[in-house]
């Protein structure tokens, strides 16, 4: 079972009760954590702070919502940063990606090419 954990909360309270959670229920189930970025990743502040402490804390996926930063390049930065912090945990990765009408905000066009091209 996939859970998503808001990274937007400073406490990560919710993070930290699903990932015990998950530890505790692990012989029953298996449950995999997302640090979920709902108020964006770059755009909130301490954003990518919050994310990068929730993988330490032992998140299991990297989230991301591109469209929801407040500009498309900061969305396709948010997804240049999630491949980076899900390459430097070994992490999956979760994205909500382009549930938007505005197609001016459409991101997933620069899936993979353009992120997993890291220069």
């Amino acid at each position: 079972m996939r859970t998503h954990a808001d990274t937007s909360d400073p406490s990560l309270v919710g993070l930290k009760t699903l990932c015990a959670l998950r530890d505790e229920l692990k012989d029953k189930i298996d449950i995999q954590v997302v640090a979920f970025p709902q108020d964006c990743l770059l755009s909130y502040p301490g954003g990518d702070k919050l994310m990068e402490e929730a993988l330490e804390i032992g998140a299991d996926v990297v989230g991301g919502i591109p469209h929801f930063e407040y500009t498309r390049e900061l969305g396709v930065a948010s997804m240049k940063r999630v491949i980076e912090l899900a390459m430097k945990y070994d992490r999956l990765v979760d994205v909500h990606c382009d549930e938007i009408d505005d197609p001016t905000r459409a991101l997933l066009k620069y899936w993979p090419a353009r992120l997993c091209s890291m220069s």
